[in-house]
């Protein structure tokens, strides 16, 4: 009876210590994200593709979908957008501006659209976002005044 307690004990022991691993390797990999958010964020935008009269724009906007995070700018869809229409239409200029920004929800991309949408004047807008909703509850005001993005907050 008591080899058996013991054994339920170790068990109990080694399941407790690989939650716990288990938990700081999210808790890290979160507090990774955010930081590297802040960092884009600050940095600015993953693309700058010079507009010319006569450019047909396509403007994407959303999170790391959208940026192509963790992969080369080569690899993001915006990228691969604008070689396939290079490719489909030759003779127009396409232009096509990536805006994704890791770790932005919904409310913050709709935010800043408005202002992208002057800068950019695109015909088409494509947006890939939702991902971040679930847990970044920063609002859009946060964002504007600098303050959003990189904090912990009470869910």
């Amino acid at each position: 009876m008591r080899a058996r307690r013991g054994r339920l004990a170790a068990v109990a022991q080694h399941a407790a210590l690989v939650l716990f691993g288990v938990l700081a390797a999210l808790l890290l990999l979160e507090v990774g994200l955010r930081a590297a958010g802040a960092v884009l964020r600050s940095v600015g935008r993953r693309d700058a593709v010079p507009v010319e009269a006569g450019d047909r724009v396509v403007l994407c906007v959303g999170d790391s979908h959208t940026y192509g995070a963790p992969l080369p700018r080569e690899g993001a869809y915006p990228y691969q957008l604008q070689e396939r229409l290079a490719r489909l239409s030759p003779d127009v200029r396409w232009k096509v501006i990536n805006r994704g920004v890791p770790g932005l929800n919904s409310s913050q991309v709709a935010a800043l659209l408005e202002g992208w949408l002057r800068s950019g004047r695109p015909r088409i807008v494509v947006v890939w976002i939702g991902a971040n909703d679930w847990g970044n509850r920063v609002e859009p005001a946060e964002l504007r005044s600098g303050g959003g993005g990189c904090g912990w907050r009470a869910v």
